[in-house]
């Protein structure tokens, strides 16, 4: 989680700051996700969690919603 927390702050310290989509619903939708205990978790363009992914998932809408909400 600390991995994703750097990149997102670089990449709100950049030129496309805000561009990262995050709204009022993004929580809520990721923790429905969570809520069907994945096992793996896989990102278009990154790495696949193995795992408790429904705790990570859980964990990053946290993350997210400490950096991006305004």
């Amino acid at each position: 989680l600390e991995r994703a927390r750097q990149a997102l702050l670089r990449f709100e310290a950049g030129p496309l700051a805000g561009s990262t989509p995050y709204t009022a619903k993004t929580g809520e939708i990721l923790q429905r996700l969570a809520d069907l205990e994945p096992q793996r978790v896989a990102v278009m363009h990154g790495s696949t969690f193995i795992g408790d992914g429904g705790g990570a998932l859980r964990n990053l809408a946290g993350m997210m919603g400490e950096v991006l909400g305004r």
